[in-house]
């Protein structure tokens, strides 16, 4: 499908706050609407990428998939679909689609036929299921807006956090970790952990959580990356919390909605106010509509397929967009750096430090008690510093007088 947005030979400039970066659009972006596609509604609150790279997606006007030539769209109308009003989608290993839906729960899809679950017929609590998240092994976990319930082997348990002393029942974002651990992101109430023993919330008021609603969560091997509305990106290692944000590093905004992973580690951002994000550890990227093909700068959702190499992107009013990643990312390269940077974060056995002007530069590597462990003349543009030999935690990085926070991870 031939999309306005599919554009050749066109330079757009992206400019941080430390890298000035080249992106060449050539056929990299393609938008889906109701004028050029069968999706029923440019409002997309949800996407998820089938095993084949097939796409759900759902909408204001229902659900609709993909395969990449041919859509079906699934409404109340033509389906078992029980709302219009879709706000999560998620698939489980048992092969079924769950869609979540904002005024009559959700429903289960095996193909052929649909099965409801609502307030009205079993355990759910809430009727708004905003988050939902796949099982190991088959089942659901259902963040609604007055709880969450595990659904499994034909049981639903219900959880009431408010009741045990949390903060919220609100679940805006799940990330299971096996049969009986998962991790929720609230609205208003932290980051909560929850096992078959009981569970340990993260608010701004007991621990470094710097904001107490987690729209997106994303495990990363036994870390998790938050998408949060008022403190940007943060990053959960070994109970410290680090935050990226425009007054501490090159992200273009401070208020995402949610996030993905791609397979080279590299992290894609929704925002609410600077389009699609991207983030590889080392250089920030932001497609928006002033520096690139991209139609909308509030973005909903975002999904990546590992399949055919490309992020989706789910806008408030402006429909879906496809994003070639490799089309869009292999023609980046840093140029001049505005003054200094460090890279990657987390680190492991070593961090880079660039910088763009020639003068020499003194760095300090301290501990939190500023007891400085190594340092030197920085003389060159891009500087190695091993860091192997420390152990694991959190550090200040001292150039010249800047201080930046460095994280060390095994």
């Amino acid at each position: 499908m031939t999309s306005l947005f599919q554009i050749r030979g066109i330079t757009f400039w992206v400019v941080s706050l430390f890298f000035c970066v080249e992106i060449k659009a050539q056929g990299v972006f393609t938008q889906f609407q109701t004028g050029n596609s069968a999706i029923p509604d440019n409002s997309v609150y949800a996407v998820k990428v089938g095993p084949n790279g097939d796409v759900w997606v759902g909408t204001d006007n229902g659900l609709a998939h993909f395969d990449g030539n041919n859509w079906q769209v699934f409404q109340e109308s033509n389906s078992g679909l029980p709302s219009n009003y879709v706000r999560s989608i998620e698939l489980d290993d048992s092969g079924y689609v769950w869609v979540g839906t904002a005024i009559n729960g959700m429903a289960r899809y095996d193909g052929s036929v649909w099965t409801t679950f609502n307030t009205a017929n079993s355990a759910l609590p809430d009727d708004f299921v905003r988050s939902l998240g796949a099982i190991p092994g088959g089942g659901i976990w259902a963040g609604t807006t007055g709880g969450l319930v595990k659904f499994r082997n034909g049981v639903m348990q219900a959880y009431d956090f408010l009741s045990q002393g949390s903060e919220s029942n609100n679940v805006a974002s799940i990330a299971a970790v096996d049969t009986n651990i998962v991790w929720l992101g609230m609205v208003n109430g932290g980051l909560i952990r929850l096992s078959d023993t009981g569970f340990v919330d993260y608010t701004i008021y007991n621990s470094s959580l710097m904001d107490n609603t987690i729209l997106g969560l994303k495990r990363e091997n036994q870390d998790l990356w938050l998408a949060t509305p008022a403190n940007g990106l943060i990053y959960y290692w070994n109970l410290a919390f680090i935050a990226y944000h425009p007054f501490n590093s090159a992200s273009p905004s401070a208020s995402y909605n949610a996030l993905d992973l791609d397979q080279a580690g590299g992290i894609w951002l929704a925002s609410q106010d600077s389009g699609l994000v991207y983030y590889d550890r080392s250089i920030w990227l932001n497609f928006n509509t002033l520096n690139s093909p991209f139609p909308q700068n509030y973005v909903r959702t975002v999904a990546y397929d590992p399949v055919q190499d490309v992020v989706w992107a789910g806008t408030h009013s402006q429909g879906l967009v496809r994003v070639q990643r490799t089309g869009a990312l292999g023609s980046v390269g840093p140029e001049n750096s505005v003054d200094w940077s460090f890279y990657p974060q987390p680190a492991t056995d070593h961090i880079w430090l660039r910088k763009s002007s020639p003068e020499q530069k003194e760095w300090v590597l301290m501990d939190l008690g500023g007891r400085p462990l190594d340092g030197g003349i920085w003389i060159d543009q891009e500087l190695e510093v091993r860091v192997g030999n420390h152990p694991a935690g959190l550090y200040i990085l001292q150039v010249d007088q800047e201080f930046r926070k460095v994280l060390i991870r095994p």
